[in-house]
């Protein structure tokens, strides 16, 4: 055997034994956990609902256009009407608006 086959095989064979344990491990998955958040979103779950305001009725929303504003305004509507505080729109003027067409 060549010394450089050699110090590749013992090399290898260090890697493995370094490595197994950590491949040994399992992650510790809290399943009820899990289970309760399945549970509320099958019968309280909104997010269909959102996606669809956010896609369907708002449309496009490309910076700077009239369906980033309206979505924008929808979901602080939303999260005001769910509660939430401190929940403003962030305008932000770019170079060049988006949905703006060239020729």
């Amino acid at each position: 055997m060549s010394s450089a086959f050699r110090r590749t095989l013992c090399a290898s064979a260090l890697l493995l034994v370094v490595a197994a344990p950590l491949a040994a491990q399992q992650e510790v998955v809290d399943t009820a956990t899990l289970r309760r958040l399945y549970t509320e979103e099958a019968t309280n779950g909104q997010v269909m609902t959102i996606a669809s305001w956010l896609t369907d009725v708002n449309g496009p929303r490309l910076t700077g256009s009239p369906g980033a504003k309206s979505a924008g305004e929808w979901a602080v509507k939303t999260m005001k009407e769910w509660g939430l505080s401190n929940v403003g729109f962030e305008y932000w003027s770019p170079k060049f608006p988006g949905g703006a067409t060239t020729g």
